[in-house]
């Protein structure tokens, strides 16, 4: 998912996207999947494969977010990003990147 108001959705260039999906637990299925597709449309022919990495540690590692340019022209979100800012520090964030 990509809001228009986030800015650079511009054809030629890359994009960003984030993913979440919930994996159900079936009784059909027991086991943990390995891998993962996207497609456009159900039942759509697979073109890609995204190997799903479980960690079973319990060690948290120390990690960083890198996100684009921050820039709300039309519409005050300085408190959601205080607030987003204030969640990466809760999940363990030790640092924040922006680009422009």
């Amino acid at each position: 998912m990509w809001y228009d108001k986030w800015g650079n959705y511009k054809d030629g260039i890359l994009q960003p996207f984030i993913m979440s999906c919930h994996l159900p637990s079936l009784p059909s299925l027991p086991e943990i999947p390995d891998s993962v597709s996207i497609v456009g449309k159900k039942c759509q022919k697979i073109t890609n494969n995204m190997k799903i990495m479980y960690r079973n540690s319990t060690k948290r590692e120390d990690f960083a977010v890198c996100v684009k340019g921050l820039d709300f022209l039309l519409e005050d979100l300085s408190v959601r990003l205080v607030e987003w800012i204030e969640l990466l520090d809760i999940l363990g964030a030790k640092k924040i990147f922006s680009t422009n």
